[in-house]
């Protein structure tokens, strides 16, 4: 091999170079690097990237995260995004999710005033004929439907 190297003058084989090479690949390995684009609503983005995102960064110095708080329905790989938190019910089918918090409770509640002038409520289905507040869906332009559950089993407006 020497010799063909001498005689044209380059050289066929860098094993000097590869094995640098392979050395700073085995060093790599354990080290995350580069940057990484993540999309979430204000909930998790308090709840569970704030709390977490801190020593992530400190254990990870060669990562740079940039979050973006919005509550669309953001299409991930459309818009270059290496992961997000939805809800369960939001997550695309060819999606992989993996669940990060516990399971949240949603609640109805109205200032003691409000009963004092308004019939109080037996079931949900009484809603509508209450003034609500509701949360509109930015991205996608209705309002978050009303979902109740008893037992298990879906009731009420939604």
């Amino acid at each position: 091999m020497r010799a063909l190297e001498e005689r044209y003058g380059v050289r066929l084989l860098a094993l000097d170079e590869v094995a640098r090479g392979l050395d700073a690949l085995a060093d790599w390995r354990g080290k995350p690097s580069g940057s990484l684009r993540l999309t979430t609503f204000p909930y998790a983005a308090r709840a569970i990237r704030e709390p977490r995102l801190p020593r992530f960064l400190i254990d990870h110095p060669a990562v740079s995260v940039e979050v973006i708080v919005d509550d669309r329905l953001t299409d991930l790989v459309a818009a270059g995004f290496d992961a997000g938190s939805r809800f369960s019910e939001s997550v695309e089918r060819d999606m992989v999710a993996v669940r990060v918090g516990p399971d949240l409770r949603k609640v109805v509640v109205a200032i003691p005033d409000y009963f004092a002038r308004h019939p109080r409520l037996d079931m949900p289905a009484d809603l509508e004929t209450h003034r609500c507040l509701n949360y509109r869906l930015v991205g996608e332009g209705g309002l978050l439907p009303w979902e109740f559950a008893r037992d298990g089993r879906e009731s009420g407006p939604r």
